[in-house]
C-alpha cells in the first residue's frame, strides 16, 4: 500500500527509505530490498549507495485487513507514518 518516488538534483549517499505499516493490516510482502521488522512494524528499504543524480525509484509494500476490520464498507486505512533519509539534506 505505500508507494513512493524519489528524486533529487544531488545524488543522495546512505539513503533509507521506512514506512510503518497501518493499524488494522497485517505485512505480506515487499519490493526490492525492503525488509519488514515484526518487532517495529517498520518496512525499510536501502536503496543502491549513492542513488545518482537525478534518478528515481519507487518501493511498495502489501498489507491485508485484519479479520477485525469491516469489509464492507470497507474500513479506512491511513499510511502516515513514512521517512526518508540520506548523508545529505533531502528538500
Amino acid at each position: 500500500m505505500g508507494y513512493y518516488h524519489f528524486e533529487d538534483a544531488i545524488a543522495a549517499n546512505g539513503l533509507i527509505i521506512t514506512d510503518r505499516v497501518p493499524a488494522n493490516t497485517v505485512f505480506q510482502s515487499a519490493s526490492g530490498t525492503g525488509a519488514h521488522s515484526p518487532a517495529t512494524g517498520i518496512v525499510t528499504w536501502h536503496p543502491p549507495d549513492p542513488l545518482a543524480r537525478v534518478s528515481s525509484m519507487a518501493v511498495s509494500f502489501t498489507v491485508r485487513l485484519m479479520e477485525s476490520v469491516p469489509s464492507c464498507p470497507p474500513g479506512k486505512i491511513q499510511n502516515k507514518d513514512y521517512g526518508v533519509r540520506s548523508h545529505e539534506t533531502i528538500r
